[in-house]
């Protein structure tokens, strides 16, 4: 199931699933292209909030937390957190107090709540800056709550111009 990387297991346990770490550092170099051409056309980093929604969440956290460029926010739906055995020793200090927003459903049976959860625990157990939304009755998609949260979460970390 390739998108930004292939899943070879959607298993229940966050601990022992499987990850394509290729396919993940491939995108990563994809995505940091695009953001390096968006800082030398003129956008300042700490206006670009890198987010995305179930794999692509994934990647926005991989992005964020080893990126050379100071972000305005990372923006986490439905998601997880990869490669975590060895992210933290990945992670730049470059986006270590940038606010992270991560929202979940309970009623996700794709990529299960206690993933979005355990990831955000994880996360603020390491000193990262993060708010995470349970919406009890979303399931793996977003709904309107979802998105007003997001839409207050980026009037607050994008600087006015």
């Amino acid at each position: 199931m390739p998108a930004w990387y292939d899943i070879h297991s959607l298993g229940d346990d966050i601990e022992t699933r499987s990850e394509d770490e290729e396919g993940m550092l491939n995108s990563v170099r994809g995505i940091n292209g695009i953001i390096r051409d968006e800082v030398d056309s003129g956008i300042p980093s700490n206006r670009i909030v890198v987010g995305g929604f179930s794999q692509g969440s994934a990647m926005a956290l991989l992005v964020g937390l080893t990126s050379e460029y100071r972000f305005a926010g990372i923006v986490v739906l439905s998601g997880y957190l990869p490669l975590r055995q060895k992210i933290y020793r990945m992670a730049t200090e470059s986006n270590k107090r940038t606010p992270i927003f991560m929202a979940h459903g309970v009623l996700d049976t794709v990529l299960p709540y206690n993933f979005g959860k355990l990831s955000s625990e994880s996360l603020i157990s390491t000193g990262y800056r993060v708010t995470f939304k349970t919406y009890n009755t979303l399931s793996h998609s977003i709904n309107g709550e979802e998105l007003q949260d997001l839409a207050q979460f980026l009037k607050n970390v994008i600087p006015e111009v």
